[in-house]
């Protein structure tokens, strides 16, 4: 099957900045960065009433924050957690075969507003190598 309209070649404009700071002998890490991404022709999938999917583009803008915190207490011992805003939203309606599909916005698909990951680790000598347990949880 030979499909039947153009789509177009997606476009991004990236910003980010933020810092990396370690204290106290690298035993406590903090990183934070903040971004903004604009899309402009973004390329939309939507399954359609046969299964089929349809293609089109619209504008979208994603602003975010991640903040990473660690805490190393012993080489043996680490324990923390990252937290992740973002905010992601369609600026414009895409089109489709004359139809005009409803997400301006709508936030995109598979970009959750918020990310929570804390964890522990622990590591020990073994056997010429380094034996590794991690414990951790994504919401």
């Amino acid at each position: 099957m030979q499909a039947t309209f153009l789509v177009q070649p997606e476009q991004l404009d990236s910003f980010n900045g933020g810092a990396k700071i370690d204290w106290l002998d690298d035993t406590f890490r903090f990183n934070i960065d903040a971004y903004y991404l604009d899309y402009r022709k973004l390329q939309v999938f939507e399954f359609g009433n046969t299964l089929n999917f349809v293609l089109s583009n619209a504008d979208a803008t994603v602003k975010g924050v991640e903040v990473e915190a660690v805490a190393a207490p012993s080489r043996r011992f680490r324990a923390g957690t990252t937290f992740a805003y973002m905010d992601s939203r369609f600026d414009t309606n895409p089109t489709f075969a004359g139809t005009t599909l409803n997400y301006r916005g709508n936030r995109l698909p598979r970009a959750p507003k918020y990310k929570v990951s804390p964890f522990v680790e622990a590591n020990a000598p073994l056997a010429g190598g380094t034996l590794l347990g991690r414990i951790s949880y994504d919401y």
